[in-house]
């Protein structure tokens, strides 16, 4: 299985998570979230 995993900021608060993953073939998937911390305004 391969991954490809990322997280990258925008701002001061809010981080962007991107993961890739294949089951070995041409089969890839992505998942994708955006998280924000609560102490940030």
């Amino acid at each position: 299985m391969a991954l490809d995993r990322r997280l990258a900021a925008e701002g001061d608060c809010t981080f962007w998570y991107k993961q890739e993953y294949s089951d070995g073939g041409f089969n890839w998937q992505s998942h994708v979230i955006s998280f924000k911390f609560t102490s940030c305004e």
